[in-house]
């Protein structure tokens, strides 16, 4: 897969909800052949952790019309209804970050919403209403063209 982008996500289930079930829930109920992101920021005791869905050089299952080049990532949550913490904030921003290095792709024009391609409310409006902070912080930790 040529990766041109990436595709944030809400899982609409609590941030603690482990990878495995909402795995189940793809291939279960939706009939993926295995979960439809290729990212998920899930919360553990021990804090906002980025776990592997599908493997980053295959097909996603996320955004009708992105699936053959964006990456999808999903924060675990329902930010239409939870709060974005300031920690899933950095996590989410980390992430973008190494993504977006090792496609070499631009945070400012690369990243999109899923409400930006779909009649959906995901990200949720938590996350839409810190989108512009999320963005800035990923450009702001991008490495400098030519440093080492």
């Amino acid at each position: 897969m040529k990766v041109t982008g990436i595709v944030v996500h809400h899982t609409a289930v609590p941030s603690t909800t482990p990878l495995k079930y909402i795995r189940a829930y793809h291939t279960e109920k939706r009939g993926f052949r295995d979960i439809g992101y290729h990212w998920v920021l899930v919360e553990t005791c021990a804090g906002w952790h980025s776990q592997a869905g599908r493997d980053e050089s295959e097909d996603g299952a996320h955004c009708r019309g992105r699936n053959r080049t964006h990456i999808g990532v999903a924060i675990g949550g329902n930010y239409e209804l939870d709060p974005l913490s300031l920690e899933a904030k950095e996590a989410l921003a980390d992430l973008l970050v190494e993504i977006c290095v090792r496609h070499d792709l631009d945070p400012r024009t690369d990243i999109t919403r899923h409400s930006q391609h779909s009649m959906t409310a995901c990200p949720g409006r938590n996350v839409i209403e810190s989108w512009d902070r999320i963005i800035d912080a990923v450009s702001e930790r991008m490495p400098l063209e030519g440093a080492p």
